[in-house]
């Protein structure tokens, strides 16, 4: 048995659309979930801008489960999703508008997401952030 991939996917987020997530101020924002059943090696791609004035300012962590949400449920907040104990943050502060590209080392577990947040602390999350992600796997 070899390695296939990588392979990259974009991110959905909480209102089911691909692409630019919003992330207005102070809101926590969840994606869709991902299974990474067969993934081996995994990867996150990410891009926050800004229309106008202000920088972002954003939390990203990783959260694991073991099993997918209803439909209806996708990109919600649900005590079945929890960041694993002793992982750090992807992002504690983004405040910068380039690609960034980072090696993800979950616990083995079939589905992943994220949880996005608008800080508040220091300069806040302007209403007009918005981030682009891109999950890369690599399956065995």
């Amino acid at each position: 048995m070899g390695l296939f991939g990588p392979v990259t996917k974009e991110i959905v987020g909480s209102d089911g659309v691909v692409g630019n997530i919003a992330i207005a101020g102070q809101v926590t924002v969840y994606t869709h979930s991902i299974p990474v059943h067969r993934g081996r090696n995994f990867g996150l791609f990410y891009k926050a801008t800004v229309d106008g004035a202000g920088v972002p300012n954003l939390k990203i962590e990783l959260e694991e489960s073991f099993g997918k949400l209803a439909v209806a449920s996708e990109g919600s907040a649900s005590g079945d999703w929890v960041v694993p104990e002793g992982m750090s943050n992807i992002e504690t502060a983004l405040i910068t508008e380039v690609l960034h590209i980072k090696s993800l080392s979950p616990v083995p577990a079939p589905f992943m997401r994220f949880k996005i947040t608008g800080n508040s602390s220091g300069t806040a999350n302007p209403a007009t952030c918005v981030i682009r992600m891109r999950f890369a796997v690599q399956e065995e």
